[in-house]
């Protein structure tokens, strides 16, 4: 008996030793698809030719060997490929069952890691920072023990989770507030911008011109009209021809439905001070054609402001969507970059990077959370993985070593404890000290 093992339970050896059924190709689209591996990261390679991104890609011969016999406990899956111009990536690729959104978010992540400029993502559920274990709740795997960077701009895996969290808060509050007759209008904030325009320069004029809009004698007396019960303000960034574009969406929350006079009040107000202050900054000026405020009055309007709101939160997620008006999220750059090894997105990212260091993406006006018997929380702690899960196994330090040297190792680690249990993993593991002596 293996002492690193938990007890076994409902995925356990005695679920594993039964082969996971095969299943044909219209339902492995559907519960879940079978993909290739791309090469693991490699230490960041400084280059003023980023053509050599494929080149730097492929794997070696020992990479290869790794992922030979991890697919040697996977044979009952159907295996495909990536695109024949994505081949030169994934040379030596196994096939393994896998959640694809799952799959896209990691694979982010893995390929940014020689690229970044920040330690902590580098190593972001990658670095160990203590035993390294496999838990389960709600029947889904995940790893402990790995370094998290909680960086909401910059990580893809990490924002993912804070924007589902804060996600579920805005619903929360949304949902209590317009059951008990509240009032919610949707106040959305843009400014002109130009190529040349420092990210930074501009995402603290932003701000500053929020918090003008939201203080003083104008705004003292507005707010007893209206009725505000608070705010909730999100922040989106992209980038596209002219440069970075940076714009709030911001949920007004008040007493009761606001009337048109209120609502216009409140749109011209907004406006205004936000004018004024861009303006002083020597910025360009903003049209009043953007400064929208519309009326959100049941579940169905709230659900379509999540989904704005996700739009700016959730920047993993639009990547893979098609850029509006030419403009791309950041991830959007990084992905493109991944791909195609262009020098000017890996400026544009590495700008982003800088500019966007100390920047909340969500914020709550002061008492909100308390009126709704919420808890206060910091996206260190959204981005924080649940080590109260069921322990299901604990890696020898030498066996974890051998798994974050095999391409997706970690991803086919879970999906193997998902498919074939306990049993299942150790066959994997025994097979990778077979390929790979410890000691080397």
């Amino acid at each position: 008996t293996n002492p690193h093992t938990a007890p076994a339970g409902p995925a356990g050896p005695a679920a594993s030793r039964t082969a996971p059924p095969t299943r044909s190709p219209r339902q492995s689209a559907v519960q879940g698809h079978t993909t290739a591996l791309p090469a693991p990261a490699r230490p960041y390679r400084a280059s003023r030719d980023s053509r050599g991104l494929s080149a730097a890609l492929a794997p070696s011969d020992a990479h290869r060997g790794l992922a030979a016999g991890a697919g040697a406990v996977l044979d009952n899956y159907p295996q495909t490929t990536l695109p024949r111009e994505r081949e030169g990536a994934v040379a030596g690729a196994v096939a393994v069952p896998m959640a694809g959104r799952k799959v896209e978010l990691y694979d982010l992540r893995e390929g940014l890691r020689r690229w970044t400029t920040n330690d902590r993502q580098a190593g972001c559920g990658d670095r160990p920072v203590g035993a390294v274990s496999i838990r389960v709740v709600a029947g889904r795997q995940y790893h402990t023990g790995l370094v998290t960077c909680a960086n909401l701009w910059t990580c893809p895996v990490c924002a993912q989770r804070i924007q589902s969290r804060r996600s579920e808060e805005v619903a929360d509050i949304l949902s209590q507030h317009l059951a008990a007759g509240g009032g919610c209008e949707m106040l959305t904030m843009t400014t002109s911008h130009d190529t040349g325009d420092d990210l930074r320069a501009l995402r603290v004029m932003v701000q500053t011109a929020w918090a003008k809009v939201t203080s003083g004698r104008a705004w003292v007396n507005l707010k007893a009209d209206i009725g505000l019960v608070g705010f909730i303000r999100s922040l989106e960034v992209t980038v596209g021809a002219r440069g970075w574009h940076p714009h709030l969406h911001n949920l007004v929350l008040t007493e009761r439905p606001l009337s048109p006079g209120q609502r216009k009040a409140l749109q011209a107000h907004a406006f205004g001070v936000w004018k004024r202050t861009i303006d002083r900054a020597g910025f360009r000026s903003p049209l009043p054609a953007f400064t929208l405020c519309e009326p959100i009055r049941n579940e169905r309007s709230a659900g379509r402001y999540i989904t704005k709101l996700s739009a700016a939160l959730e920047v993993t997620r639009s990547y893979s969507k098609s850029a509006r008006h030419g403009s791309r999220t950041p991830f959007q750059v990084l992905a493109d970059f991944l791909q195609h090894g262009d020098d000017g997105d890996l400026t544009t990212w590495r700008r982003w990077e800088r500019g966007m260091r100390g920047a909340k993406g969500l914020t709550f006006s002061r008492g909100l959370k308390a009126r709704f018997q919420m808890k206060e929380t910091t996206d260190e702690e959204l981005a924080a993985v649940d080590a109260k899960g069921d322990l299901t196994y604990t890696y020898q330090p030498e066996e974890y070593s051998l798994v974050r040297r095999v391409p997706r190792g970690r991803l086919m680690a879970l999906a193997i404890v998902q498919h074939q249990g306990l049993d299942g993993l150790m066959r994997w593991l025994d097979t990778l000290r077979q390929q790979v002596p410890v000691s080397q």
